[in-house]
């Protein structure tokens, strides 16, 4: 309202509309800062592997929409993709347990605003072993396949091999007649 200082006084009345524009004045937010995830190997191309959220407090789009990608993986392999909106983590091929245990990955998460602005966060991808071999038979050799044991309590016979694909094995002597 307006008023002015003659005589007879005068005034009016008028409706103003404020309209407050959101400014991109908050980064996107990560809710966590390191991701863990599991995969079991050999698993095809676009398995998911997990999902990243992050989040931006601003109120209004296009400051408050995030978008992902990936910016680094160890090793290098592109072996992971990051869906754009949604933040799910998949893989680009079957993973190999035996070549590499664990992916390390960097995954930035930016707003659409101006100027953009954006987060980081780690993640790690643990590659489970599937039983994909079978087992190797290091005894008997061929052209050998006897073996002599000389064991003086007649009832166990242990063998042991530092080998990865033969850790114990554990014998009982059922029949007394063979030595």
């Amino acid at each position: 309202m307006a008023v002015d200082g003659g005589q007879p006084r005068r005034s009016a009345k008028a409706t103003v509309t404020l309209n407050i524009v959101d400014v991109n004045d908050n980064r996107p937010r990560f809710t966590q800062s390191t991701y863990t995830f599991g995969i079991f190997e050999h698993q095809p191309a676009r398995t998911e592997v997990g999902l990243l959220v992050a989040v931006d407090a601003d109120d209004a789009p296009p400051h408050n929409q995030v978008v992902y990608r990936v910016v680094s993986e160890t090793p290098p392999i592109g072996a992971f993709f990051v869906d754009r909106r949604s933040g799910r983590l998949v893989t680009t091929r079957a993973l190999d347990r035996k070549q590499t245990p664990i992916h390390r990955l960097v995954v930035v998460a930016m707003d659409v605003g101006t100027p953009p602005l954006s987060a980081t966060a780690n993640v790690a991808v643990y590659v489970a072993d599937l039983n994909d071999n079978v087992p190797v038979i290091i005894f008997p050799r061929p052209g050998n396949s006897t073996v002599q044991v000389h064991d003086t309590m007649r009832s166990l016979l242990l063998l042991s091999s530092s080998s990865s694909s033969l850790s114990e094995v554990y014998c009982t002597k059922y029949d007394q007649h063979y030595k």
